[in-house]
C-alpha cells in the first residue's frame, strides 16, 4: 500500500525545520518503508511511500519532491538504474538523492557517487540519522 501524508493515517506530531518538504521514499520492503515514512511524517515532513521505481517515475512527472529515498533493489527497474535515468533528465538532473542498501558494495556505491548521489547502508542508521542527512542535504539544520 502507498502511503502519502495527505491521508490522514500519520499526523505530524512535531514542528522540524524540515516541516513541509517533500520527500518521496521508494522502498519496496514493507517494514522499512513504514518505519521511514512514520519517522519522516512525525517530523512534519510532507511523505510519500512507494514500491516500484516505475511509480516512482511516474510520481516525480506529477510531483517534484525536495528528497528521494531510493532503495537500490526494487522489483522492476532498480534503484541504480532509476537513478541513472534521472540524472539524464534536465528536469531531475539536480533532484537530491539519498541511496539506501541493505549491502555496502564498492560497485554500488561507487555509481551512486558518480551519479550524484548521497549512500547510506541500511543496517548501519537509524531512522533519525536519515532524518539528519534529508536535513544536510537541503542545507536545513536539525
Amino acid at each position: 500500500m502507498d502511503q502519502n501524508v495527505n491521508d490522514g493515517s500519520v499526523t505530524s506530531e512535531v514542528k522540524s525545520p524540515l516541516s513541509g518538504k517533500k520527500v518521496l521514499i521508494i522502498e519496496d520492503d514493507a517494514l522499512i518503508g513504514s518505519i521511514l515514512y512514520n519517522h519522516l511524517v512525525k517530523d512534519g515532513i510532507d511523505t510519500t511511500l512507494l514500491k516500484t521505481g516505475e511509480d516512482g517515475l511516474q510520481f516525480i512527472r506529477e510531483t517534484m519532491p525536495d528528497v528521494m529515498l531510493l532503495d537500490i533493489f526494487l522489483p522492476g527497474i532498480n534503484g541504480l538504474d532509476l537513478l541513472e535515468s534521472l540524472r539524464k533528465d534536465d528536469k531531475t538532473k539536480d533532484l537530491k538523492i539519498l541511496m539506501l542498501s541493505n549491502t555496502d558494495q564498492l560497485k554500488d556505491r561507487t555509481r551512486a557517487q558518480e551519479n550524484k548521489a548521497e549512500f547510506l547502508v541500511k543496517a548501519g542508521v537509524m531512522p533519525t540519522d536519515i532524518v539528519k542527512k534529508i536535513g544536510e542535504m537541503l542545507g536545513v539544520s536539525q
